[in-house]
């Protein structure tokens, strides 16, 4: 087997997936409640921010987008995880919890609490996300985390 017969391969999933999504997923109620994800938490994090530090806060987004997208396509490749609903079919990785879910959550903790322990914040937030969001997504069918408890 060459690398280009793994590409082959890549590129045979990539159009199945392609075809799949455009059939069942794209504008399903699942499909909607993920594009709400995306769009929902900037919303929120509009009226809640802090417009003086609003440098602070792109430097601090980008970040945890950073972080987190390289992370999530580190247990992509690993098969560590897959998602069953996508925003747009040609990204890795879940784009709502990547670009905009953790992000504002972990701007809206610092934003409650700008003096409090950031070690505390963080394990708080880390806590919240293992434990009831990631379950959560689960037990929706929008994740699984199969070879991962």
């Amino acid at each position: 087997m060459t690398i280009d017969s793994g590409y082959r391969l890549i590129n045979a999933g990539n159009d199945l997936l392609r075809s799949i999504w455009l059939n069942d997923v794209l504008f399903t109620m699942d499909w909607f409640f993920v594009v709400l994800l995306t769009v929902a938490p900037w919303i929120i994090w509009y009226f809640l921010r802090n417009p003086s530090k609003s440098k602070q806060y792109i430097i601090s987004t980008l970040v945890i987008i950073v972080i987190s997208s390289i992370l999530d396509v580190i247990g992509l490749s690993f098969d560590l995880w897959h998602y069953h609903v996508s925003v747009v079919p040609i990204m890795s990785g879940f784009v709502p919890w990547n670009a905009s879910l953790l992000p504002v959550c972990l701007l809206i903790v610092f934003r409650i609490n700008e003096n409090g322990n950031p070690i505390l914040k963080g394990l708080i937030v880390s806590a919240c996300i293992a434990f009831i969001g990631e379950p959560y997504f689960d037990f929706l069918g929008i994740t699984n985390h199969h070879h991962w408890n």
